[in-house]
């Protein structure tokens, strides 16, 4: 990868950051990039999104922390009583495995990826289509990105694009290639803007 392509998908990587009202961005994107490290690069939106609870427990749950008041997910663990085995370690691959299971036994999938995925698999793309989407109305945002996406995957490498009528996201090659050979520095960055976030939210709460 040469490294004006590097350069551009660095700053476009930055700023998928912006404008981030909930957690949803930070965790639908943490997803993408462990799943692509680990060699994926067609992801299930509904194991994305299970993805998205497991790691959210142990900020919001264990800790407490405020994810924002817009912000879904602490409602969704305070409707559902997930049975938590106080002798299995939080950290754990194995606390993640059982919670997991909990969470797909307990919350209907696409009502879970109704709430959490509805808007962020769109709006994460609007750092590749500025001018596509300048003035137009908030409701028509998601089917632009979506067609605009699909038109300009070649043209202008967005992150992925989402087929119509399908649940998958299909990564592009080259943030294929970007995420696996920038793994630990793109984690390392999200992990910062994740805890700015957080303190943001819980001001009073020192991280």
């Amino acid at each position: 990868m040469n490294n004006f392509l590097n350069k551009e998908l660095t700053s476009k990587y930055i700023a998928l950051f912006k404008y981030t009202t909930t957690s949803y961005k930070f965790l639908f994107l943490k997803s993408i990039l462990t799943r692509v490290t680990n060699g994926e690069s067609i992801l299930d939106i509904n194991e994305i999104v299970l993805d998205i609870m497991v790691e959210a427990w142990y900020p919001n749950q264990y800790f407490k922390l405020s994810f924002g008041c817009q912000d879904k997910i602490s409602t969704l663990f305070d409707k559902n009583n997930f049975e938590i085995n106080e002798k299995t370690p939080i950290t754990s691959p194995k606390f993640s495995e059982i919670l997991r299971k909990q969470i797909k036994s307990k919350i209907d999938l696409e009502q879970l990826s109704s709430a959490l995925s509805r808007y962020v698999k769109f709006r994460l793309l609007t750092p590749f289509f500025t001018s596509e989407l300048r003035s137009r109305p908030d409701s028509q945002k998601n089917k632009i990105i979506q067609e605009s996406a699909l038109v300009y995957y070649e043209s202008r490498r967005p992150l992925y694009k989402i087929e119509a009528f399908s649940n998958n996201i299909h990564i592009h090659p080259c943030w294929c290639d970007f995420i696996t050979s920038h793994s630990p520095l793109l984690l390392s960055y999200l992990q910062k803007e994740w805890v700015e976030f957080l303190q943001k939210k819980n001001p009073t709460y020192q991280l």
